[in-house]
Parts: structure tokens; C-alpha cells; sequence
């Protein structure tokens, strides 16, 4: 008996469809590991989470998007812009000091 062909699914882990990094949904991806910018140029921004990527400021200013784990670690620079990411527990995923650093990365997602 010939087996049967693998689906997409099967062959690549992901569906077919818009994907972001990885080859994740871009949905998925910006749910799990959040995307901060520095807008405004401070030294040190507190985040709620110890897993996220760095893009320096909005576009057109950003740097290469770079993935950062704290780990252990409490705090992380990043190593293109130098902003000094500091964990605080006391923050939410999605809150940042100062405030207004999350970028939603899929801003025409949560309009429709």
C-alpha cells in the first residue's frame, strides 16, 4: 500500500496563509513575543515581560527587529540601540514605563 502524501500542514508545521516570523501566523507571533520600540530615546524602558524584540523606534527609524530573553536576568541591553530593558514584575505583558513603547505590530488586526 503506497502511503498517503503529507498535507502542507503536515510538510511545514504551519498553514498556508500570512505568515510572519518563523513561519508563524503573524497573529500568533505578535501574541506571544511582543515588539517594543524607543521612541523616545530614553536610556531604560520596564517591561512586564522577559521574552520580546527590540526594534529600536518606529519606521522608518527602526534597527533590525532582534529577539531578547532576559533568562535569569532582570535586565538586557539591547545590542543595537542600547536601550536598557529592565524587568518588572508589577507590570502587565503589555505595559511599558515610560508608557506607549508596545508597537502592535498588525495595527489593521484589532479594527476589523
Amino acid at each position: 500500500m503506497r502511503p498517503k502524501p503529507l498535507s502542507s500542514t503536515a510538510r511545514t508545521g504551519y498553514r498556508a496563509g500570512r505568515l510572519g516570523i518563523h513561519g508563524m501566523r503573524a497573529h500568533m507571533a505578535a501574541s506571544l513575543i511582543p515588539h517594543f520600540a524607543n521612541d523616545p530615546g530614553v536610556e531604560r524602558i520596564a517591561v512586564g515581560v522577559k521574552e520580546f524584540q527590540c526594534m529600536g523606534a518606529r519606521p522608518p527609524y527602526d534597527h533590525p527587529h532582534v529577539y531578547l530573553d532576559m533568562g535569569a536576568d532582570s535586565q538586557i541591553l539591547c545590542p543595537y540601540c542600547a536601550t536598557l530593558y529592565v524587568y518588572a514584575a508589577r507590570l502587565a505583558p503589555d505595559a511599558t514605563e515610560p508608557m506607549g513603547c508596545l508597537v502592535d505590530p498588525d495595527p489593521g488586526a484589532s479594527a476589523a
